[in-house]
């Protein structure tokens, strides 16, 4: 499991706790970390909160911080050697835009996923999740 945000691998280790003493082997750590390293399973988390809170008022988050980073996706994206799962917003990240020449960072990665690959998104999921 894999992340651009450092403060996510933070909470997500307790899930790594419990996959661990349940007899799963999960490695955790943030993209940068992960970098150079394979598995045959990777998810990458790409959750990032698009609201913000400063005292009492929410403000809007369009800058996915990390994840706007070309190279950094490529270390996301090319870390499986068999199965690849991306968990995240795909609205949220399909506007997010290169720094470097201002195209669309995320949206043939997105695409491409529609095409050839099956994109679920969280109701179905749920759904799944209640049988």
């Amino acid at each position: 499991v894999i992340s651009f945000y450092s403060q996510q691998v933070k909470c997500l280790r307790e899930v790594k706790a419990y996959a661990n003493k349940n007899g799963m082997r999960v490695k955790l750590n943030t993209v940068d970390k992960f970098q150079g390293m394979e598995r045959n399973i990777i998810i990458v988390s790409t959750v990032r909160s698009n609201k913000y809170k400063t005292g009492n008022s929410i403000i809007p988050n369009n800058n996915p911080g990390f994840a706007k980073s070309p190279e950094r996706l490529n270390v996301a994206l090319s870390r499986a050697r068999r199965l690849l799962v991306v968990v995240g917003n795909s609205d949220f990240f399909n506007q997010v835009k290169n720094p470097n020449n201002g195209s669309l960072l995320y949206h043939n990665v997105i695409e491409e996923m529609q095409k050839h690959h099956e994109i679920i998104d969280y109701k179905t999921l749920t759904k799944y999740a209640r049988q």
